[in-house]
C-alpha cells in the first residue's frame, strides 16, 4: 500500500482539461475523465477518472469513480474505486476511497480510510495507550 511500486503509474485517456494557468471557478459534473493542470475553485463531480496533475490544485472536495494525485487538493475526497498518490501528490483533507496506493513523497493530512466492504482500522494514538507523544523539545525522530 505504500512505498514506491516497480510497476509506473500510467494516467488514463482524458476527455476533459483545465490547462495550466487557467482558473476555473464553480462546480463541474462529468461521466467522462477530467484532468486538472490548473487552478479548480470549486468541487468535482465525475463518475469517471479525475487526474489531478503535477501543476494542477483543485479547493474544493472531489467526488469520482478513480482519482490519479500528483498536484494538489485542499478538500476532502470520496472515490469509489481506486485513488493513486505519486510522489509530490498532496492531500489537506479526509479521504474515502476502496482501494489507496501511495509513493514516497505523497502525503495525505487528514484522515484516511478505505471502504472495501471491511471495518477500517481503528487508530489508537500512544496517549491512549498510556504513552505521551513527543513535543518539539524531545528529540527529532527520522523517518
Amino acid at each position: 500500500m505504500f512505498g514506491k511500486n516497480n510497476t509506473k503509474q500510467t494516467e488514463p485517456e482524458v476527455n476533459t482539461i483545465i490547462g495550466e494557468k487557467t482558473t476555473f471557478e464553480g462546480i463541474i459534473t462529468t461521466e467522462t475523465s477530467l484532468k486538472i493542470e490548473g487552478t479548480m475553485k470549486g468541487d468535482i463531480r465525475s463518475s469517471g477518472h479525475v487526474i489531478i496533475g503535477t501543476t494542477g490544485f483543485v479547493d474544493g472536495n472531489i467526488n469520482a469513480g478513480n482519482l490519479y494525485v500528483a498536484g494538489k487538493i485542499n478538500g476532502d475526497v470520496n472515490v469509489q474505486q481506486k485513488t493513486q498518490f505519486v510522489s509530490g501528490g498532496y492531500l489537506h483533507g479526509n479521504i474515502i476511497s476502496n482501494d489507496i496506493s501511495m509513493e514516497i513523497g505523497s502525503v495525505i493530512d487528514g484522515m484516511c480510510k478505505t471502504n472495501n466492504g471491511m471495518e477500517g482500522l481503528e487508530y489508537k494514538s500512544l496517549s491512549q495507550k498510556n504513552k505521551e507523544l513527543p513535543t518539539s523539545e524531545d528529540k527529532t525522530i527520522e523517518v
